[in-house]
């Protein structure tokens, strides 16, 4: 059995070989994870006892969640980076878990403007990326489909008629008459 690499020795540097030493991660990062992992199983309990806000927001906040118990797991194992510094770690993974927290917040507060302004449907929102939203759509459906436009187009017709839709915008309609 080989002995224990010293900080010249180690390939990976003098920060690998003083992470390893260490066989306890931080006690604040244990109580920060253990705290979020209580938190995510108390919002699940409540969930499934009540079932208030139905499966989508129960994805769109959950997720993020289990991403920073991720981040936190893996920074507690020394898995995040294990060839950076203690330090860089650190800050790493307080901006993902920031990042993921926010993006929790986020989509819990605005989820039914998520789902109706990014398709086109809502009127209080930048009306030009709606172009860039549907050419990127039509791009995903003919990527999906392998078919060229007028054969999903005449498809269409065929299925359900020819329609059309007209844009109203009412904000820019003068109303001091």
């Amino acid at each position: 059995m080989r002995p224990p690499l010293s900080g010249s020795d180690n390939p990976h540097g003098p920060a690998m070989t003083e992470m390893t030493s260490q066989h306890r991660p931080p006690l604040a990062l244990n109580c920060i994870y253990y705290a979020a992992s209580i938190a995510f199983f108390c919002y699940m309990f409540y969930y499934y006892w009540t079932g208030i806000g139905g499966p989508t927001l129960l994805a769109m906040g959950m997720i993020p969640v289990a991403f920073v118990l991720y981040t936190l797991h893996a920074l507690r194992t020394n898995d995040l980076y294990p060839k950076l510094s203690p330090l860089a770690n650190h800050v790493i993974a307080a901006v993902y878990c920031g990042f993921a927290l926010y993006c929790a917040y986020y989509m819990h507060t605005n989820y039914m403007a998520l789902g109706e302004e990014r398709a086109g449907a809502g009127s209080n929102h930048v009306r030009e990326k709606d172009g860039l939203w549907a050419v990127l759509l039509w791009l995903d459906i003919l990527a999906a489909r392998g078919q060229s436009v007028d054969a999903i187009v005449r498809e269409h017709w065929a299925t359900y008629g020819r329609n059309f839709y007209t844009r109203h915008d009412f904000e820019e309609i003068d109303s001091s008459f």
